[in-house]
């Protein structure tokens, strides 16, 4: 297990579980902004190291969490850490049970004993609600998941519950939509673009995807997400559980979205779908968010340009071309408020 450890007081501190991931590394760029002192855990090394002088690597559920944040009083824990794919889980029930459930347990144990201040803020999924019966998906749909992946998530989440209601600590679940953009290394626009590279230049015209095309997603941009979490964690709900929908409101269908990641080749692409659904895939999602507006959450990313800059990276990243994973996006994305809480 490798450590960095240079504690600070000056600023309030934060803890990122999963810091190294996808959204993790979006996550700790908004937290240094906003000025927080961020330590994190991963069981790999972050990208971004520069912005890292406390950080553990280690699984969550192997962390002696007392040595690690010895004297340091966490104002918000951020957990990220566990698996983040469907398919895996389906093909790894038990591996996908055991990168999130064991952890999460430890974690919450610790936050109860040493740190009962602190705001623990779980990054949940959509995927708690299934195929939902109404559309917008509000907090208050009872859970129906229909893979391993989100029946964990959803039992992380009455973890959190059982814990808030017997310890009185303070609470937030993120039930985060359809997360994109630049560093995801996973999921559809990356199996998208990798089916169009991996195939002969002859046959890159047409590609085939699964599903009608017709399904439909809630897209949400990794960086516009940490800003929504940090919104989360100014507005608790003290020694509640309180449920927030992470998205943008926007019902976008996967043949459009698949259109619009081809929208810059200089050739027209045509894009069949081959009526197979997936296991765990569900067929529309598209998020009522009124409680994150409520916060002032305002998307700065459109999906249109999002996507672009996505495939962009990708083809770069597909010739070994470095490319700075946010700073790009975050350039071009509108100024936000963001500050400490007090």
């Amino acid at each position: 297990m490798k450590e960095m450890n240079t504690f600070s007081t000056n600023k309030q501190s934060v803890l990122i579980t999963g810091a190294a991931g996808f959204l993790g590394t979006y996550l700790a760029q908004v937290c240094v902004d906003a000025g927080y002192q961020i330590y994190g855990i991963d069981h790999k090394l972050p990208k971004n190291l520069e912005l890292w002088t406390n950080f553990v690597q280690s699984s969550t559920s192997q962390v002696d969490f007392k040595a690690f944040l010895h004297n340091v009083e966490l104002a918000v824990c951020f957990h990220l850490a566990g698996s983040a794919l469907v398919a895996y889980s389906i093909q790894e029930p038990f591996q996908d049970f055991n990168k999130l459930l064991p952890g999460t347990a430890k974690l919450l144990e610790y936050i109860v004993r040493n740190q009962p201040q602190c705001h623990f803020i779980l990054f949940s999924s959509a995927a708690v609600y299934g195929n939902p019966k109404v559309l917008p998906i509000s907090e208050t749909e009872l859970p129906a998941p229909i893979s391993p992946y989100g029946v964990h998530k959803q039992l992380a989440e009455s973890l959190l519950q059982s814990y808030s209601a017997i310890y009185g600590i303070t609470c937030s679940i993120l039930r985060i939509f359809s997360a994109y953009g630049v560093g995801l290394r996973k999921q559809l626009f990356w199996d998208i673009l990798s089916k169009y590279y991996e195939q002969a230049p002859q046959e890159q015209q047409s590609i085939t995807l699964f599903g009608t095309g017709n399904e439909s997603r809630d897209f949400i941009h990794g960086f516009d997400i940490a800003r929504a979490a940090i919104l989360v964690n100014q507005n608790p709900q003290p020694k509640q559980v309180q449920i927030i929908n992470i998205a943008n409101g926007q019902e976008v269908t996967i043949k459009d979205a698949a259109f619009n990641l081809f929208k810059s080749f200089p050739e027209e692409v045509k894009i069949h779908f081959n009526n197979q659904v997936r296991p765990g895939d569900p067929s529309r999602w598209v998020a009522d968010i009124s409680k994150l507006t409520a916060m002032n959450y305002k998307p700065t990313i459109k999906l249109s340009n999002g996507l672009g800059e996505y495939a962009l990276w990708y083809r770069n990243q597909r010739y070994q071309e470095f490319v700075s994973v946010p700073q790009k996006l975050v350039q071009h994305a509108a100024p936000v408020e963001l500050s400490s809480r007090k």
